[in-house]
């Protein structure tokens, strides 16, 4: 083949070449840039088109703004109340937990030389809890000390539900692109994602649960005690004949237990005496000899 002939060949070759390796590394790359993250979560072959991520938007934005709408409250409060017939009290208060379908989270009875109480803490309604308080109050006993307290949560409330909804939307994305994948390393790392956004879904949905039961159930620590009349009670004297009595008694005891002792000693009361007698014998035999001389 001639020069001039070789050199269009040449060119139409290397063109061919270049376009090859562009499209295999085009596709190559556009699916591992697509779920590497939550945040650049847009995968080619599942990403949303214009008008479902609207929806999708849309539909949040309203979520959001209902929960705006209504203030997620926590109310909780603590009462002492003093009491003359304590057992009377109690019972008051637990035909008040049937009225108001309450119930108690702990229950406690203290007493001591000069008082008797009783620590509870109930759960009522939130809605109610109001009218329980008014219940009490109305009641039997000299109030001692009262304490409310109300919390605005709506803020955190609105943050949880936003990111519960924001995790589950991506683990059904996840599961869609898990569907598709192709290699086993893609899809270890989407199932690695999946398990990862399903421990974050739990653990924010029990955080969920958590802060709606203090939502719908408000608690109220109640004390309530009765003081008890001092009773002095004096030592009951014993008479003469009884503490002799117990002289003669324990005398005897020490007599037995002296006696005990000398037989659990016998060995050395046989030894002593002996080596004592020997070695005075020994002494003046010394003191005799040195006489002698």
């Amino acid at each position: 083949m001639k020069t001039h002939q070789l050199k269009p060949f040449i060119l139409i070759t290397f063109l061919g070449l270049v376009a090859c390796n562009g499209g295999s590394s085009e596709s190559a790359n556009s699916y591992d840039a697509g779920y590497a993250t939550e945040e650049n979560f847009a995968p080619k072959d599942v990403e949303m088109d214009a008008k479902s991520v609207a929806d999708n938007t849309t539909s949040l934005s309203e979520n959001q703004n209902n929960l705006k709408t209504t203030k997620k409250i926590i109310k909780d409060g603590s009462m002492s109340i003093k009491t003359g017939n304590l057992n009377k009290s109690k019972q008051a208060i637990d035909q008040l937990l049937k009225r108001f379908n309450a119930y108690y989270e702990n229950e406690s009875l203290e007493k001591d030389y000069n008082q008797i109480a009783y620590n509870l803490r109930i759960r009522v309604a939130a809605d109610s809890f109001d009218k329980f308080i008014a219940a009490i109050e109305t009641g039997e006993g000299d109030i001692r000390g009262k304490n409310i307290q109300v919390r605005d949560v709506t803020g955190q409330y609105i943050d949880l539900s936003t990111r519960l909804e924001s995790k589950k939307e991506y683990l059904n994305r996840y599961k869609e692109l898990l569907s598709k994948a192709n290699s086993v390393k893609d899809i270890l790392e989407i199932e690695n994602s999946i398990s990862n956004l399903q421990a974050e879904i739990e653990s924010i949905e029990a955080q969920f649960k958590v802060l709606n039961q203090q939502i719908s159930e408000s608690t109220l620590d109640l004390y309530i005690v009765e003081t008890l009349d001092y009773v002095y009670k004096s030592d009951n004297k014993i008479n003469f004949f009884e503490r002799l009595k117990q002289a003669l008694e324990n005398g005897w005891q020490a007599l037995v237990e002296f006696t005990l002792f000398l037989i659990s000693v016998w060995p050395f009361l046989i030894i002593i005496p002996v080596a004592i007698h020997y070695f005075k014998k020994y002494k003046k035999w010394k003191r005799a000899k040195k006489e002698a001389k």
